[in-house]
């Protein structure tokens, strides 16, 4: 049994049920990979590989992760779970491994799949939405059911989307340099385990404290420098708390929309935020609508950079857009 408690240790192992469903369903090893106990690898079935991100979601939707596996096994594919990132790259560096994955999928939030996308690039990606925001599941209409997701990989549509890199890093959904880089870098900071939206609540206060920062100067394209107080660099329209950002981001056009924000004040911020979850910011005379491929972001002192909701270091950054760069499996 200690390899069950390996296998899901956010998941509340009280239950019985729970317990022997994981018994029934996988076999483990004290590695974190685990594998459905019946199956060989006989060449006509296809491996369903799962990236486990054990401090994603809540015990209910961790078990999300079992339907998962219990739904490809029943429509004849092999799932193989990994909590180790080193081991999952280990098996997928053997070439025979590679030709038999069908895809391989992120059991956690965005920051799970944007990894996935950055360790193996060319890979056909899915996901199971059990972190705390799932913005590109909500865009892309992904459910949040192990089962639901399992059919998805069964039915096989695959979706090229474009991805934003910056350096030799991609990101997915969007990247920001200003207030709510701020907020997430603190709230990173202060994170033990899993996270809620709850947690923001303290960064936000002491954000808005500090506000307004020094000014940011953009430089996209060939275009002229424009200065603004916080800069959003989208991918894809949906933004945190299901807002959208940029109403105009279309996720395959090749390029990345970016929303200048021009004031900084405590009070332009809560102004800000009232007008995007009304939808109406991008009509408001201090905000500036932009779009191009190069987006650079600097500042005379160095100011927090989040990218996909992760905290991604300080100004200056380098942003810029690869068409079709990622396929992903979608409804």
């Amino acid at each position: 049994m200690g390899y069950i408690t390996k296998m899901i240790p956010k998941v509340d192992l009280a239950s019985s049920t729970l317990e022997a469903e994981s018994v029934n369903l996988m076999t483990g090893n004290p590695h974190g990979e685990l594998m459905a106990v019946t199956d060989s690898l006989g060449s006509d079935k296809q491996i369903v590989v799962i990236q486990r991100n054990p401090h994603a979601g809540t015990a209910r939707k961790q078990r999300e992760i079992l339907d998962l596996v219990r739904e490809l096994k029943r429509l004849g594919m092999i799932p193989r779970l990994f909590s180790s990132r080193e081991r999952l790259d280990r098996w997928m560096s053997h070439p025979r491994n590679q030709a038999r994955v069908k895809c391989l999928v992120g059991a956690g939030g965005d920051g799970t799949l944007q990894n996935l996308i950055s360790r193996h690039p060319g890979a056909v990606l899915s996901q199971l939405p059990i972190g705390t925001e799932n913005v590109l599941a909500r865009h892309l209409g992904i459910p949040l059911s192990g089962r639901e997701v399992a059919r998805m990989i069964a039915v096989g549509h695959v979706k090229q989307m474009d991805i934003g890199r910056w350096g030799n890093r991609p990101f997915v959904l969007m990247a920001s340099v200003g207030f709510d880089a701020e907020v997430i870098h603190r709230a990173h900071a202060e994170r033990s385990g899993h996270t809620s939206r709850w947690r923001y609540l303290w960064p936000i206060a002491r954000a808005l404290w500090n506000c307004p920062g020094v000014p940011l100067v953009v430089n996209i394209d060939d275009s002229p420098p424009r200065t603004a107080q916080m800069a959003v660099v989208v991918n894809v329209p949906r933004y945190a708390l299901g807002l959208n950002m940029a109403t105009q981001a279309l996720d395959d056009d090749g390029l990345l929309e970016v929303r200048l924000f021009k004031q900084g004040s405590a009070w332009s911020m809560w102004r800000y935020f009232v007008h995007l979850c009304l939808g109406s910011h991008e009509r408001l005379a201090d905000v500036e609508s932009v779009r191009g491929v190069n987006v650079r972001i600097e500042s005379e002192v160095p100011r927090h950079v989040q990218v996909d909701g992760d905290p991604a270091g300080t100004t200056p950054i380098s942003l810029t857009v690869m068409p079709g760069g990622v396929s992903l499996l979608v409804p």
